[in-house]
């Protein structure tokens, strides 16, 4: 709700009322420029807000400002409960799929892995089947007294 009603209002003054200022101020200062000392009472104004001596920001705020924003007060706190509600509520909602979506994945991530150590543990058994066969052929080969019977003596 405040993000939109932000958002809105940067748009307005974005999209019309900068673009409108640029214009203006040109044709402004062209028709204030004949105005008698219009450039020094800019120049003293903005000193009277600078200097702290002199406290003019504080007067202005404090004259105009302060209530303008006092009258608004009630209206931004409720605007800001009612976005921090929903933003609690969004926040929530969206954790809750979020850590749904890393679980699914996670589960199917170990089923991909679970199945890879199948096909590994089949792939290996039958390598290991098939070497312990080759490894008997040659040790046979090589110790041709182990072929022989148990009753005959060996052969040197």
């Amino acid at each position: 709700m405040l993000g939109d009603f932000t958002c809105r209002i940067a748009l307005q003054v974005l999209g019309y009322v900068y673009p409108a200022y640029r214009t203006y101020k040109p044709l402004l200062d062209t028709f204030l420029f004949w105005i008698p000392f219009y450039y020094e009472a800019k120049l003293a104004l903005a000193v009277y807000l600078w200097a702290n001596d002199l406290a003019g920001a504080q007067y202005v705020y404090l004259r105009w400002f302060q209530p303008l924003v006092a009258s608004y007060e009630p209206l931004v706190d409720r605007r800001l409960a009612e976005s921090k509600a929903l933003t609690s509520e969004w926040l929530h909602s969206n954790a809750l799929r979020l850590v749904a979506a890393m679980q699914q994945r996670a589960l199917a991530w170990l089923a991909s892995l679970q199945l890879q150590a199948a096909q590994a543990a089949t792939f290996f058994s039958a390598r290991s089947s098939d070497l312990q066969q080759q490894d008997l052929k040659v040790g046979l080969k090589a110790f041709p007294v182990l072929v022989q019977g148990e009753d005959s003596p060996p052969r040197c």
